[in-house]
């Protein structure tokens, strides 16, 4: 709820497209936020009528309109990887507003193993050890390159889609940034790596999905280190090439938040 009565005007500013609920919730957040240090909010998020026929340029007009009145802007993470939001930073700028940039997250490799970890446990769940099933499946009736193309398959992907945001600054798949495809592609490798480790030992002989499991996976993860992985990513399969110094930045960054 805006509160009129208020003079300093604030415009929330952030990505929306490919994004799940448009990031609704997080403007709606940073709203209440501002509006509880006294200020007016002027939210882009009350610029939908909800009749789902409002284009992309549409929405650029009326956050350009409410922009025009404020006094300063307040920018969301991810403001960056938005041409809508660039663009109202830029204006914002020649106008002389004040300019909120948002606190950035901190990223260590520590941070980075806890998300991936938490993030394995849930789609491995919901996939019911999708990814693991196939490396054995294919293993079994096709040999080992089979298992290794699988996984290759999906790892590229993933450095695709980093490769895109790097290329035009932006992504649209709804619901996927450049951190989770990083997240995704490491765990895929890691998975893959406990695949070949308890295929090569035939540990007992079983499955190697019945070792598939949090402790298993985290022990995986973290004996080697965040460049480690990338070496293997770039030097042992060439997935990386050699002239793709942004990516391994891009990768390297996303993982423990330190230039490559």
């Amino acid at each position: 709820m805006m509160n009129n009565s208020i003079t300093s005007k604030v415009y929330i500013a952030g990505p929306m497209t490919g994004i799940t609920d448009s990031n609704y919730p997080a403007f709606n957040k940073a709203a209440a936020e501002w509006e509880a240090k006294g200020y007016y909010t002027l939210n882009p998020v009350d610029n939908d009528d909800n009749s789902g026929n409002q284009t992309y340029a549409d929405f650029i007009r009326a956050g350009l309109f409410q922009l025009l009145q404020a006094d300063s802007i307040a920018l969301l993470p991810g403001w960056e990887n938005s041409k809508g939001a660039k663009l109202e930073r830029h204006i914002a700028k020649i106008l002389g507003l004040t300019i909120y940039e948002p606190v950035p997250p901190v990223r260590t490799w520590s941070a980075f193993l806890d998300e991936a970890i938490a993030v394995f446990i849930t789609k491995n769940t919901d996939y019911d050890s999708r990814f693991m099933r196939a490396l054995v499946h294919y293993n079994s009736i096709r040999g080992y390159e089979a298992a290794r193309t699988i996984w290759a398959w999906e790892v590229e992907k993933k450095l695709d889609r980093c490769r895109t945001w790097i290329k035009r600054g932006e992504l649209t798949v709804k619901g996927e940034g450049v951190r989770d495809s990083v997240v995704d592609l490491f765990n895929y490798t890691v998975q893959y790596h406990m695949f070949r480790h308890l295929t090569a030992l035939q540990v007992g002989r079983r499955d190697p999905r019945d070792y598939l499991d949090k402790f298993s996976f985290a022990l995986h993860a973290t004996h080697i280190r965040a460049d480690d992985w990338l070496y293997y990513l770039e030097k042992i399969e060439g997935l990386i090439g050699p002239n793709e110094a942004q990516l391994r930045d891009l990768l390297l960054e996303e993982m423990t938040g330190l230039p490559f």
